[in-house]
């Protein structure tokens, strides 16, 4: 029987709660520095800075309970119904999936990077707008190109002098109206930004501008089929009507548990993601190419529209 462990950094002190199926859960209190909990307990160290969930069975639960009953004073403080046992486990889960997405991206990063170089076809005289992006993010990566200019609604603090082998700058400008000339950029790229301009009508203002800027293009986006929401990092989440989503998100998701949104927060976060599906991909941009990224080569995870 797996146990679920909720463990909550408090300046010195840390819980650590052990679930299983049964009907008792038990409360850990440790008041001991974080090294003597590395310790004890040396499962939990990725954990122990930032507080998580983490789902162990076995020999390793015995080990860790076994570890903390002889070096970490602790007593059991309270008895809980089984509904919100299984809402810790229920947790749990969901954190599971966001570990699994997060694993994934790491993958599907340096293998789209590796697509856009030979599709686009980046050469030493291109310029590059980014709508949308960020600078540091083209840092990981061999710059290929003349000059990489980031374009954000909003100031981003960037100083381009500690960017040693890279040519990027800031700027600040709307990506669905854009203050350039026809075709003035030889590459115009936007990674996951236009699910988060608005409602169709920005949608279309977006697709419109970002067509008549570039003369090449590359624009991904996630994909509405696919049952995992990226943003929330949960299941299904938006396939449901909004006024469900509305109640859910705070308590059922894993984006509501680190985030801790008030109601205002949801709102404006539903207001401004609206995932595509692939046939509005093609609309929003038919004189494009476009490309269908998977999920464990099953589930459609991101469209990426392309041209040359």
């Amino acid at each position: 029987m797996a146990s679920i462990f909720e463990i909550t950094p408090a300046s010195s002190e840390f819980e650590l709660t052990a679930v299983s199926l049964g009907k008792k859960i038990r409360n850990w209190k440790f008041l001991s520095c974080l090294t003597k909990i590395e310790a004890a307990a040396p499962i939990f160290q990725q954990s122990l800075a930032s507080g998580g969930w983490i789902s162990v069975s076995g020999h390793q639960q015995k080990l860790v309970l076994a570890n903390l009953r002889t070096k970490v004073n602790a007593y059991p403080v309270r008895t809980l119904s089984n509904t919100s046992i299984l809402s810790f486990h229920y947790r749990a889960i969901m954190n599971r999936i966001a570990g699994v997405y997060r694993f994934m991206f790491r993958i599907w990063r340096p293998r789209r990077w590796k697509w856009f170089v030979e599709t686009i076809h980046p050469v030493a005289t291109d310029v590059i707008l980014d709508v949308g992006g960020v600078p540091e993010q083209w840092l990981a990566i061999p710059q290929t190109a003349a000059r990489i200019e980031c374009l954000n609604i909003d100031k981003i603090k960037w100083d381009d002098t500690q960017s040693a082998g890279h040519r990027i700058t800031s700027v600040i400008g709307d990506g669905c109206n854009l203050d350039y000339t026809d075709k003035s950029y030889d590459i115009l790229l936007s990674n996951s930004v236009i699910e988060h301009v608005g409602d169709w009508e920005h949608q279309q203002r977006f697709a419109h501008e970002v067509r008549r800027v570039g003369r090449k293009l590359w624009i991904q986006t996630p994909a509405f089929e696919c049952p995992l929401e990226p943003h929330f990092l949960a299941p299904f989440v938006h396939w449901l009507p909004k006024n469900v989503r509305r109640r859910i998100l705070r308590w059922m998701t894993p984006w509501g548990w680190i985030e801790k949104p008030d109601q205002a927060k949801i709102d404006q976060t539903i207001a401004t993601t609206r995932l595509l599906t692939k046939r509005q991909v093609k609309e929003l941009f038919p004189d494009c190419n476009i490309r269908t990224e998977r999920l464990f080569l099953l589930f459609r995870k991101s469209y990426i529209a392309w041209r040359v």
